[in-house]
């Protein structure tokens, strides 16, 4: 490997910190925007981030796929045994729960299969004038 594509120690810290704050980095944890900027023109910082990126998104969606699957087996549970004599007010719920987390991981796997559209130049061209447009008559 090239010494260029190495970490350096402090990037090393910012990324293992940033890896075991899954709820967010703390702001006196993070460099400078011109540090940051910096570290970024590297291939091994980028790359680093892209992968530390990646496993974050497998480990949420592992963990999405798992919750769907508790809740579906809850959600069983809760319809097979359920007394129709019963009242149903506390089931109803925790069934609309179950459901929701279902419904979450699905929604998820449908969008990561949906192709991302791409838009065409004169698209954006619009856009870009709409939004010159719209700054005009605010200002």
């Amino acid at each position: 490997m090239a010494s260029e594509d190495r970490l350096h120690t402090r990037q090393y810290l910012f990324l293992r910190e940033l890896r075991n704050s899954p709820e967010g980095l703390p702001d006196h944890l993070w460099p400078r925007l011109s540090t940051l900027r910096k570290w970024l023109r590297h291939p091994g910082f980028r790359a680093a981030l892209k992968s530390l990126q990646t496993t974050m998104r497998f480990e949420r969606d592992w963990m999405m796929a798992a919750s769907a699957s508790r809740a579906a087996k809850n959600l069983h549970v809760m319809l097979s045994e359920q007394d129709p004599r019963n009242g149903l007010a506390e089931p109803d719920l925790r069934l609309a729960s179950l459901v929701r987390i279902v419904r979450a991981e699905q929604l998820q796997q449908k969008a990561a299969r949906r192709p991302r559209r791409v838009r065409s130049k004169r698209e954006e061209q619009l856009d870009a004038w709409w939004d010159l447009m719209d700054r005009r008559q605010a200002g």
